[in-house]
């Protein structure tokens, strides 16, 4: 069964760290594992959608990258195409306040060439 996890732009905006461990905390940490696979911003409210893992698949680590200013176009694909380069995978974005937050997920142990 999936389960959806819901934080406040205010809960991300004081403290995105208590929050990213919440999350990574919720996919590992229980006797039933999950895998984050979406967010989604509803207006003063950012939801994360974790999905169950199926079989002995590897654990995930999660990240929430806060960038203080909106990049341009050709600055964003550049910040993906580095974190895709360091092992991590989009998941996708929500704004808090005047802050970008980048939703990341990276096996444990990964890194691409």
């Amino acid at each position: 069964m999936h389960r959806t996890l819901p934080f406040s732009l205010d809960d991300l905006a004081a403290d995105h760290k208590s929050v990213q461990a919440t999350l990574n905390d919720a996919c590992s940490k229980r006797r039933q594992k999950y895998w984050l696979r979406g967010v989604a911003q509803v207006e003063d409210h950012v939801y994360f959608f974790l999905l169950p893992r199926v079989g002995n698949s590897a654990d995930e680590d999660y990240v929430l990258a806060p960038l203080p200013e909106i990049p341009s176009h050709q600055d964003m694909i550049g910040i993906l195409d580095d974190r895709w380069a360091a092992g991590f995978d989009m998941i996708g974005s929500c704004r808090v306040y005047e802050t970008l937050f980048l939703v990341f997920a990276r096996g444990r142990g990964a890194k691409r060439s």
